[in-house]
């Protein structure tokens, strides 16, 4: 086998750890709970070290220049590798525990290291191509078991589906179904971003699928911010495809139009999902607690912020103490976005975001493909509002996204250049 057949082996691996085997095998998901979940990824992390080795197997170099491509966010990823490492270091002394014990506790802030190894593979337009093909594929499978299991469980109260025992608390609780829903929102990106990298219109399938994904965001994860990312690409990508077609001119004459349209249907959209009344006020009060606690901490440990303390132990301190601070307890770093990520980092995690922000304005200037990009940037924009790229679960999603940067950046895909994409004829 070649590397390449090893790299989109365990590509697959990865896709199938992310949509947890379909949910189909009964009792796998329970049993790998604290490998596999949306609060562990200790599996992931062992395919990211394969992806490692594979990256380190020597290779017939070319003389090529696109031999020479190097990845665009490698200084932001060797900067949290980095830094992650020196505060697992610090946190062991900070609080007396074994280094294996602290890198333990972060091993989460790594997954995106994988974005190193993964730059050789998405540096050919057909690998890119595949990805697409396979990761959409998955997410189609997945996303229709989900939204048929949420129809049988609003019907008569059966779960068919093999859920971990965190997903079924909240079913049980709040009848959300949340599993995957970062893997979904990924590819929900990937599709508006399809015309302008792949060059290629969106096929039938894949209009029911982006479908399906909002329709799982609305009734079963319930994710308000989730859903709001997912319109917000497709509204971008709508708005370029708009413009293409009507020129700069016409679109600059029609764009105040455009955007009072926006604004109307965006305040519906907040309105009727309740983001500041009803139902669940209580979270974003509880959010707003969240947002200064955790800015309070950036520099709680000078440098490096809250660190990686054993979870159990400093329960206190990663959740707020109870009746001392406003809404002690309840508080979680991943319910506030990049602030709760640079509460755990510090200055690590500020400095990362700084230069990824940079480098995806560098982006939008220089790459062949700009336009991606930009929807790239909008998705990693508004995601660092209150759903990190660094928590554990989307970490993977984002080393993604920002390799699928570098091919906007680098490839210059040619229209009808593959044919792998062969789920219909339809476009629209």
């Amino acid at each position: 086998m070649s590397r390449n057949q090893y790299y989109r082996g365990m590509i697959i691996v990865l896709l199938c750890l992310q949509t947890y085997f379909f949910d189909l095998v009964p009792g796998l998901n329970p049993a790998l709970i604290n490998y596999n979940s949306e609060f562990s990824k200790k599996l992931e992390i062992i395919v990211v070290l394969m992806l490692f080795l594979i990256f380190l197997v020597p290779t017939k170099t070319t003389k090529s220049n696109k031999a020479h491509i190097p990845g665009h966010f490698i200084v932001p990823i060797v900067v949290l590798l980095v830094g992650v490492v020196s505060i697992s270091i610090y946190s062991s002394v900070v609080y007396q525990q074994s280094f294996i014990e602290s890198i333990s506790n972060g091993y989460g802030y790594l997954i995106p290291v994988a974005y190193i190894a993964l730059i050789p593979f998405f540096k050919l337009e057909s690998n890119v191509e595949w990805f697409y093909k396979w990761s959409t594929r998955f997410g189609l499978i997945y996303v229709s078991i989900q939204l048929i299991q949420g129809l049988v469980y609003k019907m008569n109260g059966i779960i068919f589906l093999s859920y971990t025992s965190f997903a079924r608390i909240s079913i049980d609780n709040a009848s959300r179904f949340f599993e995957g829903a970062e893997f979904l929102t990924f590819i929900a990106l990937f599709i508006t971003i399809k015309p302008f990298l792949l060059k290629r219109q969106w096929s039938f399938l894949d209009i029911v699928l982006y479908i399906e994904i909002v329709l799982f965001h609305l009734f079963m994860s319930q994710g308000r911010m989730y859903l709001v990312i997912v319109l917000s690409v497709m509204v971008a990508a709508l708005g370029f495809q708009i413009y293409r077609k009507l020129g700069k001119w016409t679109f600059l004459l029609l764009s105040p139009f455009i955007i009072f349209i926006l604004l109307l249907a965006g305040g519906e959209v907040f309105d009727r999902l309740s983001f500041f009344s009803g139902d669940r006020a209580n979270s974003f009060i509880a959010r707003t607690y969240s947002v200064q606690y955790f800015f309070n901490h950036i520099f709680y440990n000078k440098w490096f912020g809250i660190g990686f303390p054993d979870p159990l132990q400093y329960d206190w301190l990663l959740r707020g103490m109870r009746g001392i601070d406003p809404g002690g307890g309840m508080m979680t770093a991943a319910d506030v976005g990049a602030l709760g990520s640079s509460a755990i980092l510090g200055i690590v995690g500020i400095a990362f975001f700084i230069m990824i922000v940079l480098t995806f304005i560098h982006g939008v200037f220089k790459a062949n493909s700009p336009i991606p990009i930009m929807i790239i940037f909008l998705f990693f924009l508004i995601s660092c509002l209150t759903l990190s790229p660094l928590d554990i679960g989307r970490a993977w999603p984002m080393t993604l996204y920002l390799s699928l940067a570098d091919a906007a950046w680098n490839l210059k895909f040619k229209r009808g250049s593959s044919n792998e994409d062969s789920y219909t004829s339809f476009s629209v």
